[in-house]
């Protein structure tokens, strides 16, 4: 068998040619350098990706912490000044020294307090009425010891309770109705007391005899056949209640009492008694009251003369439901010992407040508006003021507008702790907590007056 033709060979030697191939050419990968170099690369971005994450995160609480702060200062502030400018507030009198027979204005002071004990020829001094019921007193405030202005006050980590007999306040608690608070307000904070007569109020009218009258006494100024006294509802017909402190007020008298019953309303008008409950004294004619015999007597009320509701207050710092510190609020009970109400929880976050009095003068409050001092509670007690240094009371009825300092605290961590200026008082918290703290801060004149 043939297998080829040998004229397709090529003539001469037989040559035997082998065609080499490369794949791929020199080998492809990634060094340990540019390994090591992309790891770096990544390791920056990624530190500087989570460093945006967490400011970015810690501003959301600041403002979250701020927001919540600042909402919770504005409601507090509001209760507080709400109050604060009512203080002193006598109805239709205009002055805020009402005492009779005071050294201050012996002519001018005509406070008959009906929840007042006999005592002498004066049975009506507000000196002798229960605590909760001195309205001539109208502002009290209690220092706690080494925050006044200037101090430093270091907060403890968690929030104390005083827990113990008012003795840490000045002037002190104990031996006072405020001597209880002690077992609930915190360390480190101030306690005020505010009294007044209400804004609202309804109005007397012509005392003829009425059928559905009810008796205060014989010799009531308003009716003297029958002792009977009567009021416009004026839209508001649950305005008096029984067991109610109230007060008649005009232009130079005020006359303070508790009503025990209420009679139907009758046309449009209602009446009431003011005898039993908390009144140890009937309504006289007699003795006379005052260095300028001065007594209560039908000259010196009248028709459309209003009646006013009592009012007491209490500020303070204690514990809240959450376990952190919280701003709180006593008002008058009638019913309760001493006249102190139930506790009431205002605004959480409130961790300490701090008050400063403004002065009207060294003397004598009467007709004077302006602060012409600055100064703290237990200052107001202990301060000399020279030859003629009225008394306790006196000094109490000078002061003319406060100033209260709340140290807000976050309900959330936020940053770093720092110093704060509270009404003067430098704080300080112990605390890593690194929960926010804002201070804010009110200044009022009571009435809202700055006469000069």
């Amino acid at each position: 068998m043939k297998l080829w033709n040998n004229s397709l060979l090529p003539a001469g030697p037989l040559v035997c040619v082998t065609t080499l191939h490369r794949y791929g050419g020199r080998q492809q990968g990634i060094s340990l350098v540019e390994m090591m170099v992309a790891l770096v690369i990544a390791s920056i971005v990624g530190i500087g990706l989570t460093q945006i994450l967490i400011s970015t995160k810690q501003a959301f609480n600041t403002n979250i912490a701020l927001a919540r702060a600042q909402e919770n200062s504005r409601f507090a502030l509001r209760f507080l000044n709400e109050d604060l400018r009512m203080v002193a507030h006598l109805g239709m009198r205009n002055e805020q020294g009402a005492r009779p027979g005071a050294a201050e204005d012996p002519a001018g002071n005509l406070l008959f307090n009906h929840l007042a004990v006999a005592s002498g020829a004066t049975p009506r001094r507000p000196a002798s009425a229960p605590w909760a019921y001195r309205l001539d007193i109208p502002f009290q405030a209690h220092e706690y010891n080494g925050t006044g202005m200037g101090q430093t006050l270091i907060l403890p980590a968690s929030p104390i309770v005083d827990g113990g007999t008012g003795g840490n306040w000045s002037p002190s608690l104990a031996g006072t109705p405020l001597a209880s608070l002690a077992s609930e307000a915190l360390t480190g904070s101030d306690i005020i007391v505010m009294r007044y007569l209400s804004a609202e109020f309804v109005t007397l009218v012509n005392s003829g005899p009425r059928p559905d009258g009810l008796a205060i006494s014989a010799n009531i100024p308003f009716d003297s056949a029958t002792g009977r006294f009567f009021w416009l509802t004026g839209g508001n017909p649950g305005f008096i209640q029984s067991g109610g402190i109230y007060a008649f007020s005009n232009a130079r008298a005020i006359s303070l009492f508790q009503v025990t019953t209420v009679g139907t309303p009758a046309g449009g008008e209602a009446s009431a008694t003011a005898l039993g409950g908390l009144n140890t004294l009937d309504w006289v004619t007699t003795p006379p009251l005052g260095a300028s015999g001065e007594i209560e007597n039908s000259a010196d009320y009248g028709s459309l003369l209003p009646v006013h509701r009592y009012e007491m207050v209490i500020y303070y710092v204690a514990l809240g439901a959450d376990g952190g510190p919280s701003l709180f609020r006593r008002r008058l009970d009638p019913a309760a010992t001493n006249g102190l109400g139930s506790r009431e929880e205002l605004v959480p976050g409130v961790e300490s407040m701090q008050v400063v009095l403004g002065v009207a003068n060294r003397n004598y409050p009467r007709n004077a508006d302006q602060p012409t001092a600055y100064m703290t509670a237990d200052n107001l007690s202990s301060t000399t003021w020279g030859t003629g240094s009225p008394d306790a009371e006196a000094r109490l009825r000078s002061v003319v507008s406060s100033r209260v300092g709340l140290l807000m605290r976050s309900q959330q961590a936020g940053s770093d702790q720092e110093s704060h200026n509270v009404a003067g008082t430098n704080v300080t918290v112990g605390a890593t907590d690194r929960q926010l703290r804002f201070v804010y801060e009110t200044q009022v004149s009571f009435r809202n007056r700055n006469r000069g």
